[in-house]
């Protein structure tokens, strides 16, 4: 779609070029016909008994305008051309552009892009990271996070964490995640390293704070989804 619509903005700008010629070459004959008829009309002022300049400045002057229409054609027709292109092709390259960036087919429902396969069990949460919306973390019941590539549909990075992953939450500055199963919660750096963990259940308050982004994940909302997603 992105193509098309490169290629559609293309040939509108060869278009519009060809037009912007076009009509310089008009303003150009339109310029010439001016003089020319000047031409005659002060060689019809000065004439005396011999009418030759009259005719010559005549002759040249019915040449200049007939040019002047050819011009005028031209141009006329090269900026129809141009606006066509434009009215026949942009919008519908920009619709369909957008329909493939949102995901949207033509009766306005949601259709499916691309499927990410990986996990052998159920996915069980989904984040997209602040700081790259291409990339998404899923976490499974299989008790794998894998960072996810959209724009292609490849898998990045793989973290074996070896529990279910119920509920998962990415730092703001995408270099931490965490994960909720069960009643536990752990705290992961960018390599898998898990870095801290805090037990508790759905009431919990405790939080962890990353320092560098000064952002908090909250044990008691993790816990909550979890038992929200256990009740599906």
């Amino acid at each position: 779609a992105k193509k098309t619509l490169d290629a559609v903005n293309k040939e509108i700008e060869t278009a519009s070029k060809a037009a912007a010629v076009a009509e310089k070459g008009r303003k150009d004959a339109e310029n010439t016909f001016k003089a020319a008829e000047n031409a005659f009309k002060q060689a019809e002022q000065n004439a005396g008994e011999d009418k030759a300049p009259i005719d010559k400045a005549r002759t040249t002057m019915d040449l200049t305008k007939k040019t002047l229409q050819e011009k005028t054609k031209q141009a006329t027709n090269t900026k129809t051309a141009a606006e066509k292109v434009k009215a026949d092709k942009l919008e519908p390259a920009k619709k369909k552009l957008s329909e493939a960036q949102t995901g949207l087919d033509r009766s306005g429902e949601f259709k499916m892009v691309r499927e990410l396969k990986s996990h052998s069990q159920p996915v069980t949460h989904l984040t997209t990271l602040v700081t790259n919306p291409n990339q998404v973390l899923s976490g499974s019941k299989d008790g794998q996070a894998i960072l996810w590539d959209t724009s292609n549909g490849s898998a990045t990075r793989r973290f074996a964490l070896g529990k279910p992953i119920s509920s998962i939450a990415v730092s703001p500055d995408g270099k931490k995640f965490a994960t909720a199963g069960d009643i536990t919660f752990r705290l992961w750096a960018e390599n898998g390293q898990q870095v801290a963990e805090s037990k508790g259940n759905r009431y919990a308050i405790e939080s962890v704070a990353f320092a560098e982004t000064e952002a908090k994940f909250t044990v008691g909302e993790l816990k909550y989804r979890e038992g929200e997603l256990k009740k599906r």
